[in-house]
């Protein structure tokens, strides 16, 4: 169950990351090759997607 709830947790900082622009997220050294391929816009939709589908699949996980 502690899964479940941490892979939401992670599915909702990444929209929140990515709605609020957050540098420290951003230009963090993993994140900046992201940032370097598709810009930083290209990169927030990208992690709104990624916080999508963690959520996605931790409801997946609870219902099933």
């Amino acid at each position: 169950m502690f899964e479940i709830i941490a892979v939401i947790l992670l599915g909702v900082l990444c929209i929140v990351a990515s709605i609020l622009d957050w540098n420290w997220w951003f230009e963090s050294r993993k994140v900046r090759f992201l940032t370097m391929i598709f810009g930083r816009k290209g990169t927030r939709i990208l992690y709104g997607v990624f916080g999508l589908m963690f959520i996605g699949t931790g409801v997946y996980l609870t219902i099933s």
